[in-house]
């Protein structure tokens, strides 16, 4: 797994009990908040639902879907790299629902309404977080297996290091 950031460990003891952040490369906890608002998009869509109302709830699950992703980091679950990486593979693993113009939006949402976090530091998350995301979308245009280009990133990773 790849290195939290530096924090107080006593503040998040309980949640890193119950999670302790062990082969989460991809975020799982990304990959099922992207796949959940991209599930109900489709099927809102599907089922015929008047589009305003659609609307709504789209919004809803999208924002809460940010939300989900900017806390995985608050709480130290994850490492910033874990989220291009989920979303990178959503990319592949659902390519009409999650498709590269979808997660730069996603991408330019994030911390969009935070007040903890500096607009420089928000605009370096989302770069790095963007940049990894291309990186990975750009290896994996040749590869067969959407899993090749995050292993090739993580025994990068581990080579400089930086796996725990």
């Amino acid at each position: 797994t790849t290195q939290r950031p530096a924090y107080y460990k006593g503040h998040f003891r309980i949640i890193h009990m119950f999670d302790p952040h062990y082969l989460c490369v991809p975020s799982l906890h990304v990959i099922i908040v992207v796949l959940a608002y991209t599930f109900y998009r489709k099927a809102f869509t599907e089922l015929g639902m008047p589009q305003d109302e659609a609307d709504i709830l789209n919004r809803e699950l999208f924002d809460g879907a940010v939300a989900i992703t900017e806390t995985v980091l608050y709480i130290k679950q994850h490492s910033v790299n874990c989220i291009p990486a989920a979303l990178y593979a959503m990319t592949r693993i659902t390519p009409e629902e999650v498709t590269p113009s979808e997660v730069v939006r996603f991408i330019g949402t994030l911390f969009e309404s935070s007040a903890t976090v500096e607009k420089k530091d928000v605009l370096a998350i989302r770069e790095h977080i963007l940049d990894m995301y291309e990186s990975l979308f750009l290896q994996g245009c040749h590869d067969d297996n959407w899993i090749t280009p995050l292993q090739r990133w993580l025994n990068a990773y581990a080579a400089a290091g930086f796996l725990n």
